[in-house]
């Protein structure tokens, strides 16, 4: 860089900012800081920089944002959502100082363990065993999965019938930290109710154990 060229700006920061047509709007969310980028630039993951041992996955994608355009810190642990409401979990960051640009590497959990089915969480306070005296609300929606896990028969001798466990994976817990005992869960399979959860970290499923209800 030659003397006196961009003294305050480095090179190259304000070039990047007019050297694509097919920027995007993305919203960067980072130590509780939420703040919107309308020109980002991601890339699914090239096949020669994927390393599942060191735990870069074909279905990563890179993101990059400008300081030039929004002056905000970036590191592993942020999140970014697309404008399709998809959240990616930033788990690298580089910051290439020359363009002013924030490099991120990002996992979406939901595409990552093929969570594609839409549940539904519900507030049921007050609810009783069958739900029948109390309508219940429903809080937020969720991408994840439902799969019977275990199954065993009930107490009476000449029964046929299973009780099962089901287990859910969702991409993240959306309503408050962590279930409550009036949170129900719905699909097409029907209505459920948490019995015991695990959160494993932001790039991984958030798991549940849960029970099928009469309703």
């Amino acid at each position: 860089m030659s003397e006196g060229c961009c003294p305050e700006v480095p090179c190259g920061c304000q070039q990047w900012m007019e050297s694509f047509c097919d920027f995007e709007t993305v919203t960067h969310t980072y130590c509780g800081t939420e703040t919107t980028f309308e020109k980002c630039k991601s890339y699914p993951m090239q096949t020669e920089l994927v390393r599942p041992d060191a735990g870069i996955h074909q279905q990563d994608r890179m993101f990059f944002v400008s300081r030039q355009e929004q002056d905000v810190e970036s590191a592993p642990g942020a999140v970014i959502e697309t404008a399709d409401g998809e959240h990616w979990q930033v788990y690298a960051a580089e910051y290439l100082q020359a363009f002013c640009v924030w490099k991120l590497w990002g996992r979406n959990v939901a595409t990552c363990f093929s969570l594609t089915n839409r549940l539904d969480i519900w507030d049921a306070t007050g609810c009783e065993s069958d739900c029948q005296s109390v309508k219940m609300q429903r809080v937020g929606t969720v991408r994840g999965k439902i799969l019977p896990v275990a199954g065993q028969r009930s107490g009476t001798r000449n029964s046929d019938d299973m009780r099962v466990r089901w287990q859910c994976s969702v991409e993240r817990w959306t309503v408050g930290p962590y279930p409550l005992a009036h949170h129900r869960i719905s699909s097409s399979q029907g209505m459920f109710r948490v019995v015991s959860f695990q959160d494993g970290g932001p790039y991984v499923p958030f798991t549940m154990v849960l029970e099928l209800m009469d309703v």
